[in-house]
């Protein structure tokens, strides 16, 4: 009997310690990244030497294309 009462006892603790916060499922990935810091998705390019993916603001522009450097822009145009 005493087990049953501890066990009781235990489940109220956790449903009330539960019941105070909300479930994490519940918030939004917008909340979520609000908090974090994040801010909106940029657009990205893929550099037609390396593959590599980068911002399109961070692009170095071609005549053809956007390239991850001045390096590679020069490389591929030359």
């Amino acid at each position: 009997m005493k087990y049953l009462v501890l066990i009781a006892v235990i489940a109220v603790v956790i449903w009330l310690i539960r019941a105070g916060r909300p479930p994490i499922a519940s918030q939004s990935n917008e909340s979520r990244a609000t908090k974090s810091g994040a801010s909106n998705p940029q657009e990205m390019a893929i550099c037609p030497t390396c593959g590599v993916h980068f911002p399109v603001t961070d692009g170095i522009q071609g005549r053809a294309a956007l390239y991850c450097s001045d390096s590679h822009r020069s490389s591929t145009e030359a």
